[in-house]
């Protein structure tokens, strides 16, 4: 189950990359002059950005929850604190395993994007 993750994880980078090339190549001026490739690398952008979104937001909370386990690993912390620390991390737990089952059922609905 582990590797399975980590290896759909990679997946998920790998399509961030390529969400990246796509803003990259969509912002060039010599795309811009070709509405073919502009309607077709947009199209590909399209299909990838609510993955993505929810990938980057996916990322955002696993760093969110390393800083909060400083919290607890720090032992000037008082207690309200640490309690608080404890509640935020189950929260960004939920939401981070939340956001991955979004990321799962979003990439297999795009499934079909580019095989080039």
């Amino acid at each position: 189950m582990a590797e399975e993750k980590s290896s759909f994880l990679t997946k998920l980078d790998e399509l961030d990359a390529r969400f990246c090339q796509l803003e990259k190549q969509i912002a060039d001026p010599a795309i811009a002059g070709d509405p073919a490739k502009l309607i077709a690398l947009s199209k590909e952008q399209g299909k990838l950005k609510t993955v993505i979104t929810k990938y980057r937001e996916y990322k955002k909370t696993t760093a969110d929850i390393k800083e909060t386990r400083k919290i607890l690993e720090d032992s000037t912390t008082e207690q309200d604190f640490r309690t608080l620390a404890k509640e935020e991390i189950q929260q960004l737990e939920d939401k981070k395993n939340t956001l991955l089952d979004r990321c799962q059922f979003g990439h297999n609905g795009n499934t079909s994007r580019h095989r080039r």
